[in-house]
């Protein structure tokens, strides 16, 4: 019996999160000031929260047609992927398409 082939699509784009230093003020204790470790966890908090509202730019680069398997596609497909995937993506749709 067959593999079973499904169409997906390589996709790739650019996402730019911008915050502004000044976006991440805050007020904490003398102690928690003086707690470097604290005031970094702190400060990685405040940013992360700060991402939600920042300023964001989207690009969409890249859109490549693929016909794999359903094995790789159920693997892959709404996951951020390698570069190392990427190419062993588009290899296998060479070989797809070459057989076909």
């Amino acid at each position: 019996m067959a593999e079973v082939k499904v169409d997906r699509v390589l996709v790739q784009g650019t996402v730019t999160f911008t915050v502004r230093c000044n976006d991440l003020m805050g007020m904490v204790t003398p102690e928690q000031a003086a707690d470097e470790d604290f005031m970094k966890d702190w400060f990685e908090d405040k940013a992360f929260k700060i991402i939600d509202s920042a300023d964001v730019e989207v690009e969409y680069d890249n859109e490549v047609p693929v016909l794999i398997s359903e094995e790789t596609a159920q693997k892959h497909t709404d996951q951020v992927i390698s570069d190392d995937d990427w190419i062993e993506i588009r290899l296998e749709h060479q070989a797809n398409e070459e057989s076909a």
